[in-house]
């Protein structure tokens, strides 16, 4: 952005006695100082660093680990195409397209300020979206929502199993037409349920950035998010934390099988991190206000320029930090999940019998891979 005239020092205008500090432009309209888009901090200065050292190895992480998952659930294509195996494949592939969304623009090249700046003035690029905030924003809800319901969705599976398993056995038989049906109600009500909070959010402003330099877009219309996005997120975690511990009290711990004891880390991981989500949304919640308050009244005490400047306090809005801090973790977990997914397909055992070089025969071989990935 190029929003004013600039002096020989780089601050203020030529034609104007105001001269405005290094993150601030001069309004030439209203002759008042703004903070730049891009250039202010809306955080502590070390956040900047966290979010590019953490976004990076997450998305590094989430990209390797999704193509990983994807290739080693090909090669064991005959357990992990089927019903319900497949539906931890459908959240990595939720989890990847999401990645890639988010770390596009940096690898062509293309800054974040470019792409989400809807305007050299950030406080009205808190109110205005681009194209891209927009896509940003819808993939990114969409994914969270379908990760969450592909994860209730199969809990509620095993539940069955374990506090109903001839009524299971009898659906759920290879082929049958019940299970095929099964199969395809589970697939779109996990695609289907998102859209009501994406299409809400559209619907009453959209999205836009919420900090700056500029990482990631939000929900402008914070009552319509509240009864949507992150209901539907809290409805999944209740429902979801509520037949693990019924499933984990039926079942003596012997009992669990290889499979059941990986999808167990699966679940834990992605529930702590639905917990984190809520803890950290009500924590924004309770301190937006008062945020919102101390950043405009710092760009308001800076709006006349230097020296005046030089006695407006930032510690107000940089104490939020601590919670932008934790948003950010939230999100890069959600990088992460690959991996963990990826220990579902992993065949630990057959991994072993290579190392050691036995052979085993076909059979035996088969069973081994339904017993410890099915």
């Amino acid at each position: 952005f190029m929003p004013g005239d600039k002096t020989a020092n780089g601050s203020g205008n030529s034609k104007s006695e105001i001269n405005c500090s290094e993150d601030f432009f001069l309004d030439n309209a209203t002759n008042t100082c703004k903070p730049l888009c891009g250039a202010f901090e809306t955080t502590a200065p070390r956040y900047k660093i966290e979010a590019k050292v953490i976004f990076s190895i997450a998305a590094v992480v989430g990209i390797v680990m999704s193509i990983l998952f994807m290739v080693a659930s090909w090669i064991e294509r005959s357990v992990m195409f089927t019903f319900p195996s497949v539906l931890p494949l459908y959240s990595n592939i939720a989890i990847f397209v999401n990645t890639v969304v988010f770390i596009v623009p940096p690898l062509v090249g293309v800054s974040n300020t470019k792409m989400l700046c809807t305007s050299p003035d950030l406080l009205q690029a808190f109110n205005e979206n681009t194209f891209y905030c927009q896509v940003q924003g819808v993939v990114g809800t969409y994914g969270a929502l379908v990760v969450s319901f592909f994860t209730v969705l199969h809990l509620g599976l095993i539940f069955w199993g374990v506090f109903f398993p001839f009524h299971k056995q009898r659906h759920m038989k290879t082929g049958s037409r019940s299970r095929v049906y099964l199969h395809i109600t589970c697939v779109a009500t996990a695609l289907i349920l998102p859209v009501v909070p994406v299409a809400t959010t559209l619907a009453t402003g959209g999205y836009a950035i919420t900090s700056s330099p500029p990482f990631a877009c939000a929900p402008i219309d914070r009552i319509s998010n509240l009864f949507t996005f992150e209901l539907f997120i809290s409805i999944s975690l209740a429902v979801a934390g509520t037949l693990l511990v019924l499933t984990i009290w039926k079942l003596d711990k012997n009992m669990f099988s290889v499979a059941e004891r990986k999808l167990l880390v699966i679940f834990s991981y992605i529930m702590l991190i639905l917990v984190l989500f809520i803890a950290s949304s009500i924590a924004a919640r309770r301190k937006l206000d008062k945020y919102i308050a101390e950043l405009t009244a710092y760009i308001f005490c800076q709006s006349s320029g230097v020296p005046s400047s030089d006695v407006c306090d930032r510690s107000g809005f940089e104490g939020f930090t601590v919670i932008v801090e934790l948003m950010t973790i939230v999100e890069a977990a959600f990088g992460f999940y690959p991996a963990v997914l990826f220990i579902f397909v992993l065949n630990f055992r057959k991994l072993a019998n290579i190392s050691k070089k036995r052979s085993i025969g076909p059979s035996v071989a088969s069973s081994s891979l339904q017993s410890s990935t099915t």
